[in-house]
């Protein structure tokens, strides 16, 4: 060790101390209690936005009826709709996405209605692809995304 590098090393140690004692007081404190209180309140409230189901085919059924209900309550008339889940929960909730592609005459006034009923919905669902076709037939199609909470345990009767 040079003697030039002994204050430089003093100056690091001494920020490291004082960088210990101030982690050391976090750990002292309620703040850590409280962000886990939060986080898991956020969790819960996340968690509670999911759709759920006992069985694929019945959530799937819920949510294509809660579409083409939406739909007519917009006045879109009739739209056409298909829905899948993606097996694959690759991911540490065991949350599988359950889409939606959803197509039919495009009417400005009534899709708007439709847009708004999804973003307010109390569920979480995401557009996933627009597409808005003018020409030669005003037509759209949408594939509309969401997430499945896992089923429950079968319980053997």
């Amino acid at each position: 060790m040079k003697i030039s590098d002994r204050p430089y090393r003093e100056r690091r140690l001494a920020e490291r101390q004082r960088q210990l004692v101030r982690i050391e007081h976090l750990g002292e404190t309620g703040v850590w209690r409280q962000r886990r209180s939060e986080t898991d309140l956020s969790r819960v409230q996340s968690e509670a936005r999911l759709w759920e189901a006992e069985t694929d085919g019945l959530a799937q059924a819920n949510f294509q009826s809660w579409v083409l209900d939406e739909a007519g309550r917009a006045g879109l008339g009739s739209v056409e709709i298909h829905t899948s889940i993606n097996p694959n929960a690759n991911n540490p909730l065991k949350l599988r996405q359950l889409s939606a592609q959803v197509t039919g005459r495009f009417d400005a006034g009534p899709f708007f209605k439709l847009l708004q009923a999804i973003a307010g919905h109390d569920r979480l669902l995401v557009v996933n692809r627009l597409e808005i076709q003018t020409v030669p037939v005003s037509r759209f199609e949408m594939v509309l995304g969401t997430f499945l909470r896992p089923s429950p345990p079968q319980r053997a009767g």
